[in-house]
């Protein structure tokens, strides 16, 4: 029951990829749209792993979101 309760959220983002893969195989499963999915989410991804290293280190900084929004501009 553990592991599931730590797997839970990546099994599910696993069944939502097969379901949209399934309805629409022409225009989801495809490699430029993986890639595309994955370029859009780097900028987040790294923003992740910055606020995941100040947190951990004791220095609670939620305001990262704030941040990209003020750097986008």
């Amino acid at each position: 029951m553990k592991i599931l309760n730590r797997l839970g959220p990546f099994l599910g983002l696993i069944a939502v990829l097969v379901l949209f893969s399934a309805l629409r195989p022409q225009t989801f499963a495809t490699a430029g749209n993986f890639q595309l999915i994955l370029l859009q989410t780097a900028v987040v991804g790294i923003a992740a792993i910055g606020a995941t290293i100040i947190i951990v280190s004791g220095g609670i900084d939620l305001s990262i979101g704030s941040n990209i929004a003020l750097c986008t501009v």
